[in-house]
Order: C-alpha cells, then structure tokens, then sequence
C-alpha cells in the first residue's frame, strides 16, 4: 500500500542504492585493486607475498596427517592461527574482486576463484569442527602466477628477464600443484575402494620428485603412483608436462641467446684513455685499425679500444679481440642507440671514430648511415670529438646538418676517401712517388735491420717506411726560436726532422714557415717524421743547459729542468744572501768585442770565437726559468741600481740589467 501511495519515493531509494553501489564499485576498481596505483600495487604484493606463506605452511605440516583433531584455544598451535590469519586475509581480498567483477558468473568460474573456494571452507571449518584437514591448501601454488603481472607492470627490469621470471613462476606453481595433488590422492586413496591409502609414508617431496621426474620424461621408477586416481591424473599430466617443456624451450633458447656477453658496460679507470670505434666493423677493418693504433712505435700503453657494433662478432673477430685482450674490449649495441652509448660512457672518451664500408656498392646510403651515426652521437654528447669516414666528397656537404659540428672547438675531422684517393693521384701526376711517400708516412710500420741485407734498395726503402709522422708539445726552451732555428737543432742535436709546427693560439698549422712568418710560443705542438714516438719525446724533453754540458738528451724530464721548476733564488731569505762578486759596471761604459755598443749580440750574427747558438739557446733558457722569479728573489725596483762605487742600468723590461760580455762557462748557475 505504502509504494502505491509513495511510488517516487521508493524508485528514489533504489536509485540511491545503485549509485552509491557504483560508487564503491568504482572506487575499489580504480584505488584499490588497479595495479596502476600505489594502494593496488601493495595490495597485489601483499596477496602474493601471503600465498608464498601459506604454501610454506603447508610443505611445513604435510608430514602429519591429513586430517587430525586441534584444539583452537592452544596457544601453541602458531600455525593454526597464521593460517586462519591468511584465510581472513585471502576471504577479504575475494570479496573486493567479487564487488569489482564486471561479470559475475564469469567471475565464479575463474582460477583465482575456485583456489579461493577450494582453501578458505576448510579453514572455517577447522575451527567449527575442531578438525584440521589439510586439505587442498597446495592449490595457492598456482596463485605465483600472478608474479608475472606485477613484474610486467613494475617494468624495472629487461622485458628477457621478465619474461624469464614469469616462466619460471608458471613452471613452479604447476610443478608444486601436481604434487600436491599426487601427495592428497596417494595418501588418501581411491573413494570407492576401501583401505586403499598407502601406508609406506609417502611424503610430499616424494611427490615432488615423481612429478618432476614424469614431467621431464625421465622416470626412473623408483617411486610411482599405486592408487588409480594418482595414476589417472599422472597420464594426464605427462601430457601436459610434455606441451609445458615444448612451449617454454623456444623461449628459454631465445633468452639465452639474448644475454650477450658483450651486452656489459664498460668499467672506466681514472688513468686509462680509450676511443669509441662504431660503424663498419669487420675482421679486415679491425685488424688494420688495430695493427696502426696500437703499433708499438706509437709508446702509448695505456690507450684502449672499445668497438660498438649490433651484432655479434664473428669467429675470427672474436679470436683477433682476444689477442688484444688487454687494449680491446667488444661491446654489442647500436651507435643510433643512447643507452648503449651511455655503456661505453661514451662522453668520457677522447674521440669516437665512425669506420665506413670502403666496398660498398651504393656509396650514397653507406654516407647516409654515417651521417646518422655522427648526429646520434652529437645528439648524446655534444662535446665529443667525432672522426668520420664519408665515401663520396658530395656528403660532404650534409656535415652542416650534424648537430654541434665543430672542427675548430671539438676538433672533428672527416676523412672522404674518395677525395683523398683522387688527390693522392693528381699528386702523383705533378710529383712521381708522391702517393707513396704519404701512404708510408701515414701508415704505422717496423724495420728490422738486416733483413735485406742482399738488397740495398729494399733496405733503404724498409727504413723509410719506418718512419711516421708524430706529434708532440716540443719543450719551452724553443720559447722564441724561428722555424729554422728550431729545425736545426732537432736535426742536428736531436736526430728529429721537424717538418711543422703549431701555436695554441688559432694561428693555425705551420709548415716550415719562414723565419718572419712564425715564431715559436709557449705550447707550441710540434710535427716530425720519426721511427717511433719515443724519439719524438727528446723534443718534449729537450733542454739546452743538459746538452751544452755533454749530457744525451733521454726520454723523460732530465734533474735541471726538475731542479728549476722551483728555483732555490727565490726561497733564500733576503738578510741571508751573500754579496755578488762581480761588478756592475754601468751601461755606458760597456764595450762589447764586436764594438756594439749596447753590449747586446743579435741571434743572425753570433761571433763563433765569443759565442755559439748553443750558447745563446741556453741563455733563453736561463731568461725563462728565472723570469718568474725575479721579482721574488730581489728588492731592489726597477730603473737604476746606485751603490757604493757601482751603478747598473736594467734592460727594458726591468727584470735583468747589463754585466760585462763574459764566456756562459764562467757564469753558469
């Protein structure tokens, strides 16, 4: 009577209760159980982490019997109540995915639904009853599978391993179910024969071994199922295993092969430099790389190499990189690839050096490919210092479209072979032999005497091959020398042809300049033509004072240069210096032999009986050591010192002043 006297406000009721039903429905969906929140991704954790446990309790208690008499208020039986714990844990987590369910009926019928209904009754019973069965408990070993969702939604591992971890779950909670079953079955028996059960005490890692050796087709019989449910189920599942063993080969076989062993990163060490060699990499182009690079002429031991190429090295790659094992190391990626850049931490490198396929048929895609490669590079370190090869000269103009191209700041370079072949051969046309001097020059060789001892020629030509062009930062004692002058006593002094020099100061390379065109500065980075750099380091080495005493120019920084690089001039207190025996005398009054009347002798016109270009190299050197320090190692200012019966007059600069003209033997310090 009520709801026809009242209809809307009934139909108002009812509309209130399916909204706020949708309500909770869509809260529990997308907060509670989504894996894309942080409420649903604990939740899923939690569930899993609980089912771990239960199967733990259960291999823990499947050596008693399968149903036993408890007593529900002892409170020494943990187990008991850590299960029913779970239960109520599992009974929560079912009813969320009950209200959350989009189909109802489908939902009853689902896997984790009937492992719900086949663990949580027994538990309530238990505690009714007082009777503990144990049941089919082992069915929440196929609730591992759900690993692999959180695996797959977590994403923070490689999508292999992944893959990987979520076949071994399967494999796990299929093997653990089976013999679980075996174990209930075996010691329960069949339900229409009497008496049936085993009574051997069949344990259930007794099950664990039969399954696992039905399923790998193994069997060695020595334990087998006596009841004709167990037997039933054990045919079923030898199918079963054979299908699961022949789907999950393939893919263990893949991931085998996917783990490279070049697939690592490389270790960098502090004092080790290396270059970055991606592109055309094959087992021609790296042993010719490698015989130059790390030829033993070029001194440098500490240098390595790290290849980056996306396949696999080849048989004799891999034996070739072997031999080198202490320079060489291979890595498998993509140089188009920034995560396998940040691998061979590629931004720490000192160049990366992109090698071409020199026998390419289509020159225009194999540039193409380069080109891509150079700005993937530019693209994840801008400061690299890039070093290409391009086949045809026309890709060179595409080298403006590669971000932060640099030649000047970065130093990168492009090698097109092409344009150096044709220029090689023009060359040659005007100057015979051209080609092949440079081809020597450039190409890193070893003479060994006496090796064509019959035939001058060959010998003569073996040793210039030996020779190679080098580069060094030359010492500080050529510090304002001309070209020549420097020249010459490399020639001359230090067995070295010098054929170039270069200033740091975008002044740009130099070769043999006159003596009005370039003078040589402060870090100036020298060209020569040695057999190795070990004889280009007498140039770095060099010291004018060391030679002048007879004294053979070594390989590493002789005891003056060291001695020098902190004067003692300048920590000898000013109270405690002795007074100089040699007499100022002033400017004026100063005549030199040459009759200059300013007692200075000019480095083109050196007098052979009072001076040599030895000596006057050593004086440089003595003005560069001590220039620094004069201000230090005196008080007096600059101008004109007046004294006691003695007067001098300093030199424009005010650092030094004029003494008379004596041997530099007799005034060396």
């Amino acid at each position: 009577i009520s709801r026809r006297m009242f209809p809307n406000h009934y139909d108002r009721d009812k509309l209130d209760e399916v909204e706020l039903h949708n309500k909770l429905r869509h809260y529990i969906v997308n907060e509670v159980i989504s894996l894309q929140t942080n409420k649903g991704m604990v939740l899923a954790i939690l569930y899993f982490l609980f089912n771990v446990i239960s199967v733990t309790l259960y291999i823990n208690q499947s050596d008693q019997p399968l149903e036993q008499c408890v007593q529900v208020l002892d409170t020494c039986n943990w187990t008991l109540y850590a299960d029913i714990g779970l239960n109520v844990f599992f009974l929560f987590h079912f009813l969320l995915r009950l209200i959350a369910a989009p189909n109802r009926l489908k939902f009853w019928f689902q896997m984790g639904s009937i492992v719900d209904f086949c663990t949580i009754p027994p538990c309530a019973l238990a505690l009714i009853l007082e009777r503990n069965w144990l049941g089919m408990r082992f069915m929440r070993a196929l609730r591992f599978m759900q690993m692999g969702e959180i695996l797959m939604t977590f994403n923070s591992t490689g999508t292999s391993i992944v893959q990987l971890l979520v076949l071994m779950l399967d494999f796990v909670s299929v093997w653990l179910f089976a013999a679980g079953f075996v174990h209930l079955v075996e010691n329960s028996g069949d339900p229409w024969k009497p008496n049936s059960a085993r009574t051997d005490n069949f344990t259930y890692f007794d099950s664990v071994w039969l399954t696992m050796v039905t399923m790998s087709t193994v069997g060695y019989g020595d334990v087998y199922p006596t009841t004709g449910i167990g037997r039933s189920f054990m045919m079923v599942f030898i199918v079963c295993g054979l299908a699961m063993f022949a789907t999950y080969t393939p893919y263990l076989y893949e991931f085998y092969r996917s783990r490279s062993p070049y697939a690592g990163r490389y270790e960098r060490a502090d004092s080790k430099k290396y270059v970055v060699v991606c592109g055309h990499i094959t087992y021609n182009n790296v042993k010719s790389f490698l015989a130059d690079f790390l030829h033993p002429d070029r001194g440098d031991r500490t240098s390595r190499v790290l290849f980056l190429d996306n396949k696999r090295p080849e048989p004799e790659l891999t034996g070739l990189i072997k031999r080198y094992f202490l320079s060489v190391q291979y890595f498998e990626g993509s140089a188009l690839n920034h995560n396998d850049l940040r691998r061979v931490q590629l931004e720490h490198s000192d160049a990366v050096i992109l090698l071409c396929n020199k026998d390419s048929d289509d020159t225009k895609s194999e540039d193409a490919a380069t080109i891509l490669r150079a700005i993937s590079v530019k693209n994840y370190c801008s400061k690299a210092r890039l070093i290409m090869q391009l086949l045809n000269y026309k890709s060179k103009s595409f080298l403006q479209t590669i971000p932060n191209w640099d030649p000047i700041n970065y130093r990168d370079e492009n090698i097109c072979i092409s344009e150096f072949m044709y220029g090689l051969v023009a060359q040659s046309c005007l100057c015979p032999g051209f080609s092949t001097l440079m081809i020597n020059l450039i190409s890193t060789r070893s003479y060994i005497p006496g090796t064509n001892e019959n035939l001058d020629w060959k010998s003569d030509y073996a040793y210039g091959c030996d020779h190679e062009i080098y580069t060094v930062m030359i010492s500080s004692d050529f510090n304002g020398m001309t070209f020549p002058e420097a020249a010459e006593i490399c020639y001359k002094q230090l067995n070295l042809l010098m054929i170039a020099v270069e200033n740091f100061d975008n002044s740009g390379l130099a070769i043999n300049p006159l003596p009005d065109q370039f003078t040589i500065r402060k870090e100036c980075l020298g060209y020569f033509i040695a057999s190795s750099y070990k004889d280009v380091c007498r140039a770095r080495f060099y010291c004018a004072l060391c030679l002048n005493e007879g004294i053979e120019i070594g390989f590493k920084p002789c005891k003056c240069r060291l001695e020098a690089a902190v004067p003692q001039l300048s920590t000898v207190p000013a109270a405690k210096k002795k007074r100089s025996n040699v007499q100022l005398i002033p400017l004026s009054e100063h005549k030199s032999p040459n009759n200059n009347e300013t007692g200075l002798t000019r480095v083109g016109s050196v007098d052979s009986k009072s001076s040599t270009a030895t000596d006057i190299n050593q004086l440089r050197t003595v003005r560069h050591l001590f220039s620094q320090h004069s201000t230090k190692s005196t008080s007096v200012d600059r101008g004109t010192l007046t004294g006691a019966g003695m007067s001098s007059t300093f030199d424009p600069t005010g650092n030094y002043h004029w003494s008379p003209e004596k041997k530099f033997e007799d005034v060396d310090l």
